[in-house]
């Protein structure tokens, strides 16, 4: 039942995540463009659920942190190498890789994504080494406290 659980709060972490993205990006679109952003043909749909496939790519390979006999860095790997794909696929299919304006402009977005991809991830890496760092010094205080 917990992995259950820690699986629902990471989907549920990324999918947020990725849907809060897309909020941020449209409303910034929208505001250059005047307020005329307009998208047609079930662009919208299809970008909605776009942000929820790369929600869905990053979240559920992320329950790999739950296994004890694997380094952070195959543990990494695993979880960032599945995202970055799936989220590079989903790009390429929504569009929101313009592959007709050539190589240089699909690269320079596919590393855009990737690095952005990498600073959420360390963003979450220092957050979590916090914690246990926190947890760490709650026992060496209750350990000191029983001498």
């Amino acid at each position: 039942m917990k992995k259950h659980r820690n699986l629902l709060s990471a989907v549920m972490c990324s999918v947020s995540i990725s849907m809060s993205i897309f909020v941020i990006i449209g409303v910034i679109k929208d505001f250059y463009s005047g307020g005329s952003f307009a998208l047609q043909h079930y662009a919208y749909s299809r970008m909605a659920l776009g942000c929820l496939s790369v929600g869905l790519g990053f979240g559920i390979p992320s329950v790999v942190y739950e296994r004890d006999n694997l380094s952070l860095l195959t543990k990494t790997l695993i979880h960032m190498g599945v995202g970055c794909t799936v989220m590079i696929i989903t790009s390429w299919l929504i569009g929101w890789i313009p592959h007709e304006q050539g190589i240089g402009t699909v690269l320079i977005i596919i590393a855009f994504e990737v690095l952005f991809s990498v600073a959420i991830w360390y963003f979450f890496y220092l957050h979590q080494k916090k914690l246990v760092r926190e947890i760490n010094q709650k026992i060496e205080t209750l350990h000191c406290g029983e001498q």
